[in-house]
């Protein structure tokens, strides 16, 4: 795909751009974007082309310059929409599990990103963005993420995401939000385009709600929405005894409270997804100090976490037929899997036919190897990270 025609042409900002022989062509910086490592610019080029090829940083920030940002994000999106056509992708009961959530990414100080995302107005005045992603927990693909300004209303943005995005499929996905996502509004979107959805409720979220029973199907109207709302409240016991409340409009008796306690359990995922973007691939580690370059990085990490995920899906069953027989319960590691990957990614980009069916053989010979063993019920208490106590015991004197 990289090297096509309607690649070339969609990618590009303007014709004239990427028509002469130079030292870096529009798919060599898409592949370096991907594989960028967390050395310097000048450093990854230099390793990252061929001996006799020689870049400077400031070619490839002028090069990068005449490509759009959504063309490494149609590369995403094409490695999602292939592995859905003729993967046979995991699923809960027939639906798909998306997990929602937001984060603020830590970007450079520069005006323009200034200007166009903002700020946390502390003493440090950090240059933010508030990121909606929409993960497929199951599967290990990103949906969709969008990158608005740090005080943005997550809520308001997802209600974009249900709005202008063509990959989520009514009555064939389950959205997993977290407590501060129910809302009248949004849960109320969720019904008209035909989604289920899964929400953890905060006390307050409940004090309008008349509640008959642990499990219980009732008609609310929200100040905020016209029409009356058909939802079912599921009380849930955690192993430590406490109480947490699921809001859902899957009516069927038989999911049980478990099985809604397992659903939201999985949201965790997406907690996971963007831990993993942030430490190992270095999502905040930019490239560039422009908005172009910072949305070409997002993206380049979000087609890179579903390449991992689609290789995941891939040496499962090699895996499974290596370690199947030991006694503790193991899974494939993840960051050394895509670690690998992205080694061996430029090699997989430029082959085709017969020898890029044997360099998928040959890779997923090797992240078959390693395992690590999984540890059931493990749990550690939450640190927090601000206390609520301002006079506390051991200052009164």
């Amino acid at each position: 795909m990289l090297k096509s025609p309607e690649f070339l042409e969609s990618a590009r900002t303007e014709s004239r751009f990427f028509t002469r022989n130079r030292c870096l062509s529009l798919v060599d910086c898409v592949e370096f974007l991907l594989t960028k490592s967390s050395t310097s610019v000048q450093r990854g080029l230099n390793g990252f082309l061929p001996a006799g090829r020689n870049c400077s940083k400031q070619a490839f920030s002028q090069r990068r310059r005449h490509i759009r940002p959504s063309a490494i994000r149609q590369l995403a999106e094409l490695v999602r929409d292939k592995f859905y056509t003729e993967a046979d992708y995991h699923t809960f009961r027939g639906c798909r599990l998306l997990a929602v959530d937001g984060t603020r990414l830590n970007l450079p100080d520069s005006a323009e990103l200034m200007e166009r995302y903002g700020a946390q107005r502390n003493s440090s005045e950090q240059i933010q963005s508030l990121a909606s992603a929409v993960y497929d927990v199951l599967n290990r693909q990103m949906l969709s993420v969008y990158a608005e300004r740090v005080n943005g209303n997550e809520r308001e943005i997802l209600k974009r995401q249900l709005q202008e995005e063509s990959c989520f499929w009514p009555g064939h996905d389950i959205f997993v939000l977290d407590r501060g996502y129910p809302s009248g509004p949004l849960l109320e979107a969720f019904v008209n385009q035909g989604h289920f959805f899964v929400a953890r409720c905060c006390t307050e979220f409940l004090r309008s709600f008349c509640l008959s029973g642990n499990d219980c199907v009732l008609q609310h109207r929200f100040k905020s929405v016209k029409s009356k709302l058909a939802l079912r409240i599921v009380t849930v016991v955690l192993p430590n005894g406490t109480h947490e409340w699921l809001v859902t409009n899957i009516f069927d008796k038989s999911v049980t409270a478990e099985d809604f306690k397992a659903i939201y359990h999985a949201r965790w995922g997406v907690e996971q997804c963007f831990g993993h973007m942030k430490s190992f691939l270095e999502l905040e580690n930019l490239s560039g100090l422009s908005e172009q370059a910072f949305l070409q990085d997002l993206y380049a990490k979000m087609a890179v976490e579903n390449l991992a995920g689609v290789l995941e899906f891939s040496t499962q069953p090699s895996f499974e037929a290596r370690h199947g027989q030991r006694t503790a319960p193991v899974r494939q590691n993840f960051r050394v899997l895509c670690g690998t990957m992205q080694d061996r990614l430029v090699m997989l980009l430029s082959c085709a036919g017969r020898r890029l069916k044997q360099a998928v053989r040959e890779l997923i010979g090797i992240v078959s190897r390693g395992a690590e063993t999984v540890r059931l019920g493990r749990s550690f208490p939450r640190k927090r990270k601000h206390f609520s106590q301002k006079f506390p015991l051991n200052q009164r004197g």
